[in-house]
């Protein structure tokens, strides 16, 4: 038989099953444990013993529920299931999702301090959207493939997510860092700085207003990060949306709130 990787969910425990389970005759048979038909070739190969238990992973999520905020536990769960094939991701999830979910909680009750909130299945679904987004970023593939709960996306609240990273900016110290920074454009970065400007004041005045694709283009160190880093302050600091994308994520760490192309727009789109 050919060898398959744990990442390869089913298909992994199909073949272990197949290489233990004497005289198997059907798909159903190898699910089969005792009287009871497993739902999943995982399920039956830890009926039957086959899989290690989830000690040494639950040791390492309590030692991080100690030691680390829950964005980083979170992070150390999503390496785990997508890495080192956990017996049963769901059974850890249930024993760390409040730990997984604190930060959420702690910020919505920032935000909402005249109420009281309280862990909900809002929340949870919100750490496994964060889960997912890791494992997608890195596998392709969604958490579930893994074995963890899929998360319901709210593309309302999604939207509403998006818009709060990129309106939560200090107003007050972009101004000024604008008002500095001009001041220090030469000649050939101000005509640059100002024809993009115009361009983008044109189309919030009216949204009806032709795009526009712009091609900055001039030698190495010659300032054109220095310049789009100046545009990028100048349309938050009057609380507009500005989105910083680039093709790399070291290019991207070169702006101010700025992301890869790929994981701010989920490239590629899973059209299915």
């Amino acid at each position: 038989m050919y060898a398959v990787h744990p990442n390869n969910g089913e298909c992994f425990y199909l073949r272990i099953l197949l290489s233990k389970v004497r005289g198997p005759v059907s798909f159903e048979h190898l699910k089969t444990v005792g009287e009871t038909v497993c739902e999943t070739f995982r399920e039956a190969c830890l009926r039957r013993g086959y899989l290690d238990d989830n000690r040494q992973w639950q040791n390492a999520l309590e030692e991080a529920k100690e030691t680390r905020l829950s964005v980083a536990i979170g992070s150390l769960f999503a390496i785990i299931v997508r890495v080192c094939s956990p017996a049963q991701p769901p059974v850890l999830w249930a024993n760390f999702k409040t730990a997984m979910s604190e930060d959420i909680l702690a910020h919505q009750s920032r935000v909402n301090s005249d109420i009281i909130i309280d862990f909900n299945d809002r929340k949870f679904s919100e750490a496994l959207i964060q889960i997912e987004d890791i494992v997608l970023a890195k596998t392709e593939q969604t958490s579930s493939r893994f074995g963890v709960p899929s998360p319901v996306r709210d593309s309302d609240y999604a939207l509403a997510s998006e818009v709060l990273r990129e309106t939560s900016y200090d107003v007050d110290h972009l101004e000024e860092f604008v008002l500095l920074i001009i001041g220090l454009l030469n000649p050939e970065q101000r005509s640059a700085f100002n024809t993009l400007r115009l361009a983008i004041q044109d189309a919030i005045r009216d949204c009806s207003t032709p795009g526009r694709l712009f091609f900055l283009h001039a030698p190495g160190g010659t300032g054109e990060t220095f310049l789009l880093n100046l545009l990028l302050a100048d349309v938050r600091s009057q609380r507009n949306i500005i989105l910083a994308t680039a093709s790399s994520g070291i290019a991207a760490t070169l702006m101010p709130g700025g992301r890869t192309t790929h994981s701010a727009f989920k490239l590629p789109l899973d059209i299915i």
